[in-house]
């Protein structure tokens, strides 16, 4: 499975692709497959540096978070790496985006299971793309548990606690969705590097 199928990612996919164009025609000097050190930052003397280090993917402390049966949300945007039910933990932008991918594009059953009271309520976005996003989720079965809290996964499902009750719901793969935390370690080491 490849990006290209996840139909929500479409446009995104065009646009990089646009991007890596425009990038080869520029003439600009791209270096692959090397770590950016503080040392060799400096020793190439730019004018400039721009950090773009990315994110990592928030792990959230569930017991069983580290089983053989959860994936992390950017594993299944790039494969189809999940059984016939899925538990998507997260109901932000990353989360509803799996679970319709899960449902649409790979043809099985999600479930969203959030700790907030409705699914999207951290995302920062425009307006359209929220009411598109819980349009498009409302055309699949997908099933949004909110006010839940994720106590444990084990290897039957996810267990979690709701209005003061235990539930479980069985799953053969658990997402982690749960939002990314921003690599900023060689931008603070270059702060005492570089100028700019």
């Amino acid at each position: 499975m490849s990006l290209m199928r996840n139909l929500l990612k479409l446009d995104v996919k065009r646009y990089v692709d646009y991007a890596i164009n425009k990038l080869h025609r520029s003439g600009t000097t791209v270096r692959l497959s090397k770590e950016a050190t503080p040392d060799n930052v400096k020793a190439g003397n730019f004018d400039a540096v721009i950090v773009a280090t990315g994110s990592t993917c928030v792990i959230p402390p569930i017991e069983g978070v580290n089983g053989d049966n959860v994936r992390l949300s950017g594993e299944v945007f790039m494969d189809d790496l999940v059984g016939d039910t899925s538990v998507v933990i997260g109901g932000g932008l990353v989360g509803c985006e799996a679970a319709l991918m899960i449902e649409r594009d790979y043809g099985k059953k999600a479930i969203i299971v959030e700790s907030l009271p409705d699914i999207l309520q951290t995302v920062q976005h425009a307006l359209t793309n929220d009411l598109k996003l819980r349009q498009m989720i409302a055309t699949e079965p997908i099933e949004a548990i909110c006010s839940a809290k994720v106590t444990k996964i084990d290897d039957t499902g996810i267990h979690y606690a709701k209005d003061g009750n235990q539930h479980n719901i069985p799953c053969d793969t658990v997402v982690i969705a749960c939002g990314y935390s921003p690599r900023n370690e060689l931008f603070e080491e270059l702060q005492e590097v570089v100028q700019e």
